[in-house]
């Protein structure tokens, strides 16, 4: 219960000492990158406050138990995903699975342990908002009271379990490696970790873990880059993309698409106007608005048909769609059309023929149906995949997709798969090494 305020006392302790672990710990617990806050809230003077006010409220929640009946558990941010999880991992993991999420924790303390518990916090807000106060970023300082209140719940939900198993998702929250970090020293759980099919490098530099999931082939590259970074012996498998199982399964005999491209939409024009952070520089923005215009060029002279795929959190809100409406009916005209709001962009991926993203995870899924894809970073992300099969299907400038599209139209999809090597992004590479997989094919 008070363990994750103590321990990140011994982590500090001892990362002055110089163990190489805490100090790796230590680092990402305050430097890391996070998506959650905004601009804002990092230059704002009430940051520290504010997640001091979201700590307490979270300590003294009204009373509300979690009872863990199964010894594996999913652990995630949003409960909202349960029921995506439970469909993921089915087929590749069949036992019955318990599970937690950060945004449903609370209401776990005693009245006692309500006030222990309060008193660390207040400990910690004695130590950290002077610092935050001098810090050129003050959400991440903040924020590092509601992730001890956070991690203090689940302890205590895991020590009121059976627990022997961790699967967790959403990994690449800053304190995920501390939350490690603290099970491995507080518990005997075995944690495995589920990326997406993102660049691991970008979000799992380091990683603390007894298992970790490739979801996309080319992560096995990466893996070999960052694997002396990585802390302990963990083991590793190939898992099918998120999804893979809503995703539908290109039928042999369709020869037609109502639409010629497709655009996988990373919502970058959106991520700014909400002031979300950026990684890498904003790299990632920058090729996703050069990618945009090349296409309303590409569209405008070759006269094709486009379909815009939302992505998700463009169709969180009715604010965010009208948003994200607007900005792509303003490029492409009244013309533009968008796929289905109230499906997932894995459901509808029949409709077109090529589908384009500077870097959207989605494009694994589409792979995985058996679907035609281009990935257009732009020149703005140098070996963003590394993966020699995927130049052939990497554009880099706008005379390169232009060309791609050309050439790619001329080709069936089994033909695309065969000739750009992609056969280990292809459903059936992944049934032979998982025969029991459910795939979707009613397109």
């Amino acid at each position: 219960m008070i363990s994750p305020f103590l321990i990140l006392i011994r982590v500090i302790l001892l990362a002055i000492g110089g163990r190489l672990v805490e100090k790796t710990v230590l680092d990402q617990c305050f430097n890391k990158l996070t998506y959650r806050y905004t601009e804002v809230e990092s230059k704002s003077i009430l940051s520290c406050l504010r997640y001091f006010k979201y700590s307490i409220n979270l300590i003294f929640k009204d009373p509300e138990l979690q009872f863990l009946e199964h010894e594996n558990i999913v652990y995630d941010s949003c409960a909202d995903d349960q029921d995506e999880r439970t469909f993921y991992m089915a087929d590749l993991v069949p036992s019955e699975k318990s599970f937690v999420t950060r945004d449903k924790l609370g209401g776990q303390f005693t009245r006692l342990e309500r006030l222990i518990v309060f008193t660390f916090l207040c400990a910690w807000f004695m130590v950290l908002f002077p610092i935050s106060l001098f810090s050129k970023d003050r959400g991440k300082i903040g924020l590092i009271l509601l992730e001890l209140t956070e991690n203090a719940h689940l302890i205590k939900v895991l020590d009121s379990s059976s627990v022997i198993g961790i699967y967790f998702f959403d990994a690449y929250n800053r304190d995920s490696i501390f939350l490690c970090y603290l099970l491995k020293k507080h518990t005997q759980i075995t944690i495995s970790i589920i990326p997406s099919s993102n660049p691991i490098a970008t979000f799992y530099p380091v990683i603390l873990a007894d298992q970790f999931m490739f979801t996309t082939p080319y992560q096995v590259n990466e893996y070999e880059n960052l694997k002396a970074n990585w802390i302990g012996e963990i083991n590793t498998l190939c898992w099918p993309p998120f999804g893979y199982q809503e995703t539908i399964i290109k039928k042999k005999d369709q020869h037609s698409f109502q639409y010629k491209l497709g655009f996988l939409s990373s919502a970058s024009a959106l991520r700014r106007h909400l002031n979300h952070h950026f990684f890498g520089g904003a790299k990632e923005e920058r090729a996703e608005l050069k990618l945009i215009n090349s296409l309303v060029n590409i569209v405008e002279e070759k006269g094709y048909s486009i379909l815009i795929y939302l992505h998700p959190i463009e169709k969180r809100s009715k604010e965010n769609l009208e948003f994200s409406l607007k900005y792509y009916r303003n490029l492409f005209g009244d013309q533009v059309e968008f796929a289905d709001f109230s499906k997932t962009s894995k459901e509808s991926f029949h409709l077109a023929e090529i589908c384009i993203s500077g870097f959207s995870s989605s494009q694994f899924e589409r792979l995985f149906g058996g679907f035609k894809a281009i990935l257009a970073p732009m020149g703005e992300m140098e070996n963003h995949f590394l993966d020699d099969s995927l130049i052939p299907i990497t554009a880099d400038s706008y005379i390169e997709l232009t060309d791609m599209i050309d050439r790619h139209s001329k080709l069936t999809e089994e033909d695309f798969f065969s000739i750009s090597n992609l056969c280990k992004y292809h459903w059936s590479w992944y049934l032979e090494k998982y025969p029991t997989l459910k795939l979707r094919i009613d397109n």
